[in-house]
């Protein structure tokens, strides 16, 4: 079972995430801060994070981009949701791994959440 960790400071967002992820047979982990995550990571070890790009306390791009910037967290995938920023600035700017504009249809980031799992795999 692939693990997934979400850092998005919107309970509502994290509960509907939680469920459907989880009934489509992923383990999940909901986390609201960024301010611990790279011990949530180490400690959690996802297969795949989601993350919000406006959170309350981080700018979920910078999230990105230092998880991509570290040794320890660079091969994961990470997906970007966003209503606010173009695609070409997440690939180009953040390095994420893909990027899901909200609001979101569930089934386009189950889609994108299971391509990555695959190109991960290898």
């Amino acid at each position: 079972m692939s693990r997934i960790l979400v850092l998005d400071d919107d309970q509502d967002i994290l509960d509907a995430l939680t469920e459907v992820l989880q009934i489509t047979g992923y383990e999940v982990k909901t986390i609201t801060s960024a301010e611990n995550i790279f011990d949530d990571i180490r400690h959690y070890q996802p297969d795949l994070i989601l993350v919000d790009f406006l959170l309350l306390d981080a700018n979920g791009g910078e999230i990105c981009a230092q998880l991509k910037g570290h040794s320890a967290t660079a091969r994961i995938p990470i997906i970007l949701l966003s209503g606010f920023c173009s695609i070409h600035e997440m690939h180009s700017i953040y390095g994420c791994d893909a990027y899901i504009p909200k609001p979101f249809d569930v089934s386009i980031l189950l889609k994108e959440i299971e391509k990555q799992l695959q190109l991960l795999k290898g």
